[in-house]
């Protein structure tokens, strides 16, 4: 459950840093490249010209595909940058000697920052094995081993550079997303789970219930007991409910003694029975031997047409319903006006 979650939101990363890097190096290359084609066109070398006006026009239209439409077109990147950048810097070398190799560099490092990390070893492979045939001939056998090598070490050597980035913004994501007492995510990417549940609604007719609870009297215990054995009580409550709760589901501390868990593809009768679980075991577990510890769930299934705020509101009510007419029970929807109980005296209807 959470590695899924988690990975979904580092390959979210990656894309978000794929198409800042991408806008950036984008306007730095045209920046540089704008100079070099006219110092091109006024020196007659009118194919080198071409090819820098072709990767002026891919350029153009990703800053403009990723300012204007928010998205950037990473295999089209591949398809039309790649062989017309091979071919400048081919010309560059054949022209220029080993002034156009220095080029080889800059397009190496530039393609993990505009493209994901296997079209980059794709590119650079494909760079590598066309330049240095041509670098062997202009060049020379020591100098184009040389190039090989370097071109190599620069490739690897982004690749780690960028692969350090992403796992240092997954473990951020981890411990801004994670509640350190309990192991179970925060409010930090609540709502935006919560939004993805209802688009899912929306678009496949998937059913999506939530649970929210808190335990009954917890200040009793953090007054009785101490704040350390309230502590300890939400540790081990956390782990249950991460061993309880499926991989598809989500739970979450929303603060203090409350909890939410989401359930994906549940609808009401499931949501209920999992809620019922969920108190069943929690009363059964013994968190504390001087004191039991109970929970009071309220239960809402997602309406058609319903905001995430009337959602969570719905649940939280029912909440409030299980707290003030007994406690250690669950609240559940049954129609829109009748609200059910469910309890361990059994189920009662409130109007």
């Amino acid at each position: 459950m959470r590695n899924t979650l988690i990975s979904n939101t580092s390959m979210n990363f990656k894309t978000d840093f794929l198409k800042t890097s991408a806008l950036r190096i984008h306007l730095v290359c045209l920046s540089i490249l704008l100079p070099f084609t006219i110092k091109h066109i006024i020196e007659g070398r009118y194919d080198s010209a071409i090819s820098n006006c072709l990767i002026f026009a891919i350029g153009s239209f990703n800053i403009w595909s990723i300012l204007k439409r928010n998205h950037y077109y990473s295999r089209l990147t591949l398809a039309v940058l790649l062989p017309v950048v091979i071919i400048s810097l081919l010309l560059s070398i054949n022209n220029q000697g080993i002034i156009g190799i220095f080029s080889c560099y800059a397009a190496m490092l530039s393609f993990y920052f505009v493209l994901p990390e296997r079209q980059a070893w794709f590119a650079n492979f494909a760079l590598l094995c066309t330049s240095l045939p041509l670098a062997w001939v202009t060049l020379g056998a020591n100098e184009a081993i040389s190039l090989a090598a370097t071109l190599v070490l620069v490739s690897l050597f982004s690749a780690i550079f960028v692969n350090v980035i992403y796992a240092q913004q997954k473990k951020l994501h981890l411990q801004a997303a994670t509640d350190t007492l309990t192991g179970l995510f925060n409010r930090t990417i609540l709502y935006q789970t919560l939004e993805q549940a209802i688009e899912q609604k929306k678009r496949k007719s998937i059913d999506m219930t939530i649970i929210t609870f808190d335990i009954d009297h917890f200040k009793v215990i953090n007054d009785t007991y101490g704040h350390d054995v309230g502590d300890d009580v939400l540790q081990q409550l956390g782990t249950l409910l991460n061993h309880r709760i499926r991989r598809s589901d989500r739970v979450f501390r929303l603060g203090g003694e409350e909890f939410m868990v989401l359930l994906f593809g549940a609808d009401l009768e499931e949501g209920q029975n999992v809620a019922e679980d969920l108190r069943s075991m929690i009363e059964s577990t013994p968190f504390l031997a001087q004191h039991p510890v109970t929970v009071s769930l309220g239960v809402a299934t997602l309406l058609e047409n319903e905001t995430l705020t009337e959602w969570v509101k719905r649940s939280d009510e029912h909440l409030y319903i299980a707290k003030s007419s007994g406690r250690n029970k669950v609240i559940y929807q049954n129609t829109m006006n009748n609200l059910d109980a469910s309890a361990p005296m059994g189920a009662i209807v409130v109007n």
